[in-house]
């Protein structure tokens, strides 16, 4: 009798601790479920926000301070930017990310500029007043075409950047000069009078040739 007593008791003793373990097992899975629902609502969220992406058109405006564009290397190719947050400014790149092309709008030279193999600029249009410039390579003018307030003008320059040819201005003028200071002005240029010395406004028929000396010019012929 007693070791059934005994037994009874045992199992009686063990009755709480597998209740809390059951109690326990059903309050976990529990807690699983609210997960899992958590979960799934999550993953219908992100799929919404991914289908109404998509959905969307796409932005008819980009605000930003600048935009940089790359080739599939991830070289740089163009880059849309702000001159000290001012100016806008494009600029394209060729493959070694040299600038082959600027398009500045406004600052101290507003214009395109497009430059050769080495980065040097060699065509320049625009500036603070019309212009269209070619240049050398040491960077030099060697042809100027530009229309401000002294009228269209084209300009000629030498290697050493020494103008030879002056067409155009405020009256129709063509201005000829070398290397050894001869020169010569067809139509209205600014001459001396052969008899009384004085400066006087020549007519777009008349042809002066002059010989530099120093600052002055010297008529050498003239016509009429």
């Amino acid at each position: 009798m007693g070791g059934s007593a005994a037994k009874a008791q045992g199992e009686s003793d063990m009755m709480p601790d597998s209740e809390a373990i059951l109690a326990r097992l059903e309050s976990l899975e529990r807690e699983n479920r609210r997960w899992r629902r958590i979960a799934i609502a999550a993953l219908a969220l992100v799929a919404g926000v991914v289908v109404l992406g998509a959905a969307r058109p796409a932005p008819s405006t980009i605000t930003a301070h600048q935009i940089l564009l790359t080739d599939n290397a991830g070289n740089l190719r163009g880059k849309l930017t702000a001159i000290d947050g001012k100016f806008p400014s494009l600029t394209l790149y060729d493959g070694r990310g040299q600038a082959m092309l600027s398009l500045k709008g406004g600052g101290p030279q507003p214009g395109l500029a497009v430059s050769d193999a080495s980065g040097k600029t060699s065509v320049m249009l625009g500036g603070l007043s019309p212009n269209l410039s070619f240049y050398d390579d040491a960077g030099d003018t060697t042809v100027s075409l530009d229309g401000d307030a002294l009228g269209p003008r084209l300009l000629l320059f030498d290697e050493a950047g020494k103008m030879r040819v002056h067409l155009g201005g405020p009256e129709p003028s063509l201005d000829l000069m070398d290397r050894s200071g001869y020169e010569t002005d067809i139509g209205v240029s600014d001459a001396p009078n052969r008899v009384t010395g004085d400066i006087q406004r020549t007519s777009a028929a008349s042809i002066v040739m002059f010989k530099r000396e120093g600052e002055g010019r010297k008529v050498i012929w003239r016509a009429p």
